[in-house]
């Protein structure tokens, strides 16, 4: 069984026992398919065998781990390397050496850092200022502020040069400009148009990324994106009340109102709100207004989503009339997610709630624009509106269901979709948003 290495780094166990009798000033793992690992102790830094004896009777001043049959080693005349018997391959010495990745390893000379091959012969003349491992044939490279990619010839990979680069990681690299940190493919070109605070490489599709508001999210390679699960829970409306009093800023996206059955085959544009939906609406504004009369109301066009502020206006004490309600195309008909340029002929009320599962969890679809800037729209909208009053908005299940599943509030199922007078709570400093959490009309009605 191979030994492996203790968590301090200083020694090697098997089975959760203590090898050799004795732990090093430090250690490092064994590799394969050499069997060998660097070590150090009061002798100096040399390389064991699978049972703890010394390879050769040199010491150096570090020792690094076996990579393609070759190790870095450093003494007072500089960097180097060596075989699997101890033996120096070469007089050369460097200012500093990588280790054999690919068959190329980096090296430093007083001229810069380059690459040389496992015949430990330069692969270029050009000399940079840093350069990486060799990963599928490609390498970052760095002439002072301007970093790209090489090819093993030392030409570029691209006609494009960011501020950082890491290496290729399944297809893509992780760069940076001074807009933030995103992936480009081997042409150079980024494959999606968001800049991020950090990133990281794609793993089987996805890439953990930070925003530049500081929320961490998880990314797909076509761009679409989720805010990882939300760990607050729902909003109540005290909560509400209460951050208003100290001058936060309000403002709630809402699913309408119970509305009638929809026949099938109709889109059920036409559906109105039944009694259940009207009183439910009357006491969501009961509730709203006790502290806070003077809420902005804006509505989807669509009959049901309007009906649903008249009725909250009258709980809250300050009726107004259909005309007076504040209408936007972007809460409905078309919507924010609606491409209204692309042909849509496709869609029918049996097929489209399949295409519309499908383009939550991929955020592209035919005759949808991306998720994200349907998002972001609705988001902008909640933002502006709240900077004068805290504002209602009314649209319907299917945009609350896209701002669930991007902001990471819940992931809407067939099983477990959005309820009536269900929706987000963006808070606001008065600047940018602070916070969304989810709120359930329902629930809080029959709590009150």
């Amino acid at each position: 069984m191979k030994p492996t290495l203790n968590q301090e780094e200083t020694g090697f166990l098997v089975n959760g026992h203590l090898c050799f009798g004795k732990t090093f000033k430090r250690a490092m793992s064994y590799h394969d398919p050499e069997g060998l690992a660097a070590v150090s102790d009061e002798s100096g830094a040399y390389h064991i065998t699978m049972d703890g004896a010394p390879l050769y009777t040199d010491r150096y001043q570090e020792t690094f781990g076996f990579y393609q049959g070759i190790a870095t080693v450093r003494d007072n005349t500089g960097y180097f390397h060596i075989d699997t018997t101890g033996k120096v391959f070469h007089s050369q010495r460097y200012i500093w050496s990588g280790n054999f990745q690919e068959g190329r390893c980096v090296v430093q000379d007083a001229k810069g850092f380059f690459h040389i091959n496992n015949s430990f012969t330069p692969l270029y003349d050009e000399r940079f200022d840093y350069v990486g491992d060799f990963r599928y044939g490609i390498a970052a490279v760095r002439h002072g502020n301007v970093a790209y990619h090489i090819n093993d010839d030392g030409s570029p990979l691209h006609n494009h040069s960011f501020e950082n680069v890491d290496v290729f990681h399944k297809g893509f690299a992780v760069v940076r400009d001074k807009q933030g940190a995103f992936h480009i493919n081997k042409h150079g070109q980024p494959i999606y148009e968001h800049r991020f605070k950090w990133v990281e490489p794609f793993y089987n599709g996805f890439s953990l990324c930070k925003t530049k508001e500081g929320q961490w999210i998880r990314l797909m390679e076509n761009g679409h994106y989720k805010h990882l699960p939300a760990r607050m829970p729902d909003v109540h409306i005290q909560e509400i009340v209460d951050r208003m009093a100290r001058g936060e800023r309000v403002a709630l996206i809402l699913r309408h109102a119970e509305r009638d059955p929809i026949p099938q085959g109709e889109w059920g544009d036409d559906a109105k709100l039944n009694r259940n939906g009207q009183f439910a609406a009357q006491s969501l504004g009961q509730i709203l207004g006790r502290k806070e009369p003077a809420w902005a109301l804006i509505s989807s066009p669509i009959g049901r989503c309007v009906d649903t502020c008249r009725h909250l206006s009258h709980g809250i004490g300050t009726p107004i009339n259909v005309s007076e309600i504040i209408e936007t195309s972007l809460l409905g008909n078309p919507g924010p997610f609606t491409d209204t340029v692309q042909n849509q002929s496709h869609l029918t009320p049996e097929n489209f709630w399949e295409a519309a599962l499908h383009y939550l969890n991929t955020g592209h679809g035919q005759g949808f624009r991306p998720l994200i800037d349907g998002c972001r729209d609705m988001m902008s909208l909640a933002e502006q509106s709240m900077k004068d009053r805290p504002t209602l908005l009314i649209t319907h299940d299917f945009f609350i269901a896209g701002l669930f599943d991007h902001l990471g509030l819940h992931h809407p199922t067939p099983d477990d979709w959005v309820g009536y007078l269900d929706g987000v709570c963006f808070f606001s400093n008065g600047s940018q948003l602070t916070e969304w959490r989810r709120f359930q009309g329902l629930k809080e009605i029959a709590s009150c």
